[in-house]
């Protein structure tokens, strides 16, 4: 699945990635879990990359990210490009026998006139170093990578210092066989390891130490084309909740920001809206049950948000006042210890093996689309003819209820 064009060349990679604890991650080729699925070991490698984009992002403004790896005496160039499948890239790799040969030609004609109108320009912009652990896994038909990479991603800032952060991931690459069965094996993998769905490239993930200050981002505008069906742009709305709400655990787990867990139930919020907009024409229930269960994840993360509100709005604005000092201040002590015991609830069901399955599950409904089978035919309408149904029924339920307002 994905937007990709027409191309003769490259092939579709096809992964699941997480993260965890540094420590934790490097000591996995030696745990009993990975022993008994990898019995026949794996082995180590170091990989040393190098990204290159020109000043004004111009690869990255395509989608592309264009990379040399040093793997032992060989270089392999790799140009990879986004889908709209969160768990696909189209990959192109090319085996050069020198560095001076960098950039080389990958067979896509569209992708080489752009590298070679912006050859000049390269430069490098980041970069990473990982020992990888690597080892073939057979589950239920299916052909998987198993790679834990533990290391390093390196960038610059606008002045030209070093910048580095720890680089901790497993990797899951259908090699062959069912998605479905590699799904399965990725929640066996979060139910014996301490492991969380990852989004985002090792490019990207470089490239964000530049921003100094913490961020969580911002809601992604779904690429809608005319010539899309109600079906795509649902897949596409999907895969678009995935990635938001993946990217905003580390927001909540690691630096604990009041607006993380804001925003987090804003995207479990517009997954439920999108799913209500489209239950009356999906027979399957994979996707209301998705709903119902961002809706449990929600309510589980109200009281942290209602205590961030409570504290740092209402509170704040009335010790501005200056009335009863001391009284607002032993009520911002009591719940400042509520907060604390409401983020520790929070903290634990982002943190925990059902939310980690939910991802799982709502990954598996953003590529895999199995829910397309059974759905209504109007399903495969065009996308602005579907869109003027529902937003006419809209409409309809909203003046129902207005004419019920006193």
């Amino acid at each position: 699945m994905g937007d990709w064009p027409v191309m003769e060349t490259g092939s579709i990679e096809f992964e699941l990635k997480f993260t965890g604890a540094p420590a934790e991650i490097a000591s996995l080729p030696e745990s009993s879990f990975v022993s008994a699925v990898a019995p026949h070991g794996g082995a180590w490698e170091r990989l040393t990359s190098t990204y290159f984009d020109t000043p004004d992002s111009a690869l990255a403004a395509r989608g592309l990210s264009l990379r040399l790896r040093e793997e032992g005496a060989a270089y392999i160039q790799a140009v990879k490009q986004k889908g709209a499948d969160p768990a696909a890239r189209r990959e192109y790799e090319t085996g050069i026998t020198d560095a001076a040969a960098f950039p080389a030609p990958c067979g896509d004609d569209a992708i080489d006139a752009l590298i070679a109108e912006t050859a000049e320009a390269l430069a490098p912009v980041a970069g990473t170093m990982v020992d990888r652990w690597r080892s073939e896994v057979w589950f239920k038909g299916a052909q998987i990578e198993l790679a834990i990479d533990h290391g390093r991603v390196e960038s610059r800032d606008e002045n030209g210092s070093a910048l580095s952060g720890p680089l901790a991931e497993v990797e899951l690459e259908l090699l062959s066989g069912p998605r479905a069965s590699l799904f399965e094996f990725a929640k066996l993998l979060i139910d014996n390891a301490s492991l969380r769905s990852a989004v985002g490239s090792k490019l990207e993930k470089a490239l964000a130490l530049k921003n100094s200050a913490a961020s969580i981002g911002k809601n992604n505008r779904l690429n809608i084309d005319a010539d899309m069906t109600a079906a795509d742009v649902l897949a596409a709305a999907l895969g678009d909740s995935v990635a938001r709400i993946a990217s905003l655990q580390s927001a909540i787990l690691d630096l604990r920001m009041a607006e993380g867990v804001h925003q987090m139930r804003v995207a479990l919020r517009r997954l439920r809206a999108v799913e209500r907009i489209y239950r009356r024409y999906l027979k399957s229930s994979e996707i209301t049950t998705l709903a119902a269960r961002a809706k449990l994840i929600a309510s589980a993360l109200g009281p942290a948000r209602d205590w961030d509100v409570f504290l740092d709005e209402t509170i704040r604005a009335a010790m501005k006042d200056g009335a009863a000092a001391q009284s607002l201040r032993a009520l911002k002590a009591r719940a400042e210890a509520k907060r604390a015991h409401a983020w520790m609830q929070a903290t634990t069901v982002v943190n925990g093996r059902d939310f980690s399955h939910f991802l799982m599950d709502l990954t598996y409904a953003a590529t895999v689309q199995s829910w397309r089978t059974e759905a209504s035919d109007f399903m495969e309408a065009p996308v602005g003819v579907f869109a003027e149904k529902a937003l006419n029924r809209a409409l309809k339920n909203v003046r129902k209820t207005a004419a019920r307002i006193g």
